[in-house]
């Protein structure tokens, strides 16, 4: 006896003898071993008994695919085992194929009636066999999966009616809270029609009407007045046409022309049809941006001033000290001119420089690098 990896139902797939267990039951081993050579050349896994009453304890221990029962056996016959079996609710559902001599073929209208799906008649024809256990076996099977496909459609129903109700009880919740987020809030079905549009949203592309106002309308209905407020040729449908389906993406920065700068995420979504759907989270981190750029300068001003330090330390020189620190001083601040004075009062009072930064050489290569109408103002360069 060898034992096959456990059963699970699933959907039709290609036959796998090795998958199933076949259970004998005959009184004659002979017709015993034979069976099982036959059965285990082709891939199946058997099991076997020779008497009824072992056949009864034998099945709830090893829960057989399928029973070959032999009709005519002493003590028990073959009907009272099936009638046993199809009984009992556990082994209800196993298919019995009889096994019984030519002679015997007036007790088949009674193995019909307790139950048996087929029989076999001794001597045994081994494609015959084989065939008729295949075709019980693939029979069950798609019983067996079909229960299971049933069973958990159901499940999955009851799932969703609870997910349902829920859903229903939080959405009045859901949406007061959207519409108090201090994030703008963009929902689309899959042909760009507006779910929904928060407040925030319309205070961050100054829309001067509500937001209620556009569920149903098109994602056109609004991009013609905010899509000239994108730097860099971006427009609010080109979220449609660039989304990929139901995948999340990556933040995304956008620039404004009035210098703002937008953070954009994007959720797929299921809406309350089950169709898909897209969300679109707008925040304004302008103030992170120029944060950013604050502390990159306060960086670079760092690094100058350790470089002064080091090159302070290096020299022993009084003048060379002087012009290296109002040179650095002067190229970071970017200063028109900057000096170090000292202040003596003997024998009078005098006001002396020591050290002069201009910067000329600086401002020859703004002349050099930039083109023509470009303002060095920009650069914080001042005249």
């Amino acid at each position: 006896m060898s034992s096959p990896t456990p059963y699970q139902p699933s959907a039709i797939a290609l036959f796998q003898p090795e998958r199933f267990l076949i259970l004998v039951v005959d009184d004659i081993r002979s017709n015993i071993q034979l069976i099982t050579e036959l059965l285990e050349d082709v891939g199946y896994s058997t099991t076997f008994v020779t008497s009824g009453r072992e056949a009864l304890e034998r099945v709830n221990q090893a829960k057989p695919d399928l029973i070959l029962l032999d009709l005519m056996m002493p003590e028990m016959d073959g009907l009272e085992v099936c009638d046993r079996f199809k009984r009992d609710p556990s082994t209800f559902n196993i298919p019995i194929i009889f096994l019984t001599a030519s002679n015997e073929k007036h007790h088949l209208l009674q193995a019909f009636a307790k139950g048996a799906v087929d029989y076999v008649t001794k001597p045994f024809n081994p494609p015959e066999l084989l065939a008729r256990v295949k075709t019980h076996l693939e029979l069950k099977h798609a019983r067996d999966s079909l229960q299971y496909a049933l069973r958990e459609q159901r499940k999955a129903e009851e799932e969703l009616r609870g997910a349902s109700r829920i859903l229903r009880s939080t959405t009045t919740r859901l949406k007061t809270l959207i519409a108090n987020l201090k994030v703008g809030v963009l929902m689309t079905n899959a042909q760009g029609e507006i779910v929904m549009v928060n407040p925030e949203f319309c205070r961050l592309f100054k829309l001067s009407f509500q937001g209620d106002r556009l569920t149903g309308a098109s994602l056109m209905s609004i991009a013609l007045r905010i899509n000239p407020l994108f730097l860099h040729q971006k427009r609010l449908t080109h979220l449609l046409e660039t989304t990929p389906h139901q995948v999340p993406t990556a933040p995304e920065e956008l620039s404004l022309r009035d210098g703002r700068t937008l953070e954009r995420d994007y959720v797929p979504m299921v809406l309350d049809d089950e169709s898909p759907g897209h969300l679109w989270l707008y925040r304004d981190i302008s103030q992170r941006k120029q944060g950013e750029v604050i502390l990159q300068q306060k960086l670079q001003w760092t690094v100058l001033l350790k470089k002064i330090t080091e090159e302070i330390r290096g020299s022993l020189d009084r003048q060379q000290i002087f012009q290296t620190t109002v040179n650095q001083v002067g190229a970071t601040f970017h200063a028109d001119r900057c000096g170090i004075y000292t202040y003596s009062v003997e024998p009078e009072p005098l006001l002396h420089c020591v050290a002069e930064y201009e910067p000329k050489q600086e401002l020859l290569l703004l002349n050099e690098v930039f083109s023509p109408g470009q303002d060095p103002f920009l650069l914080g360069v001042t005249h």
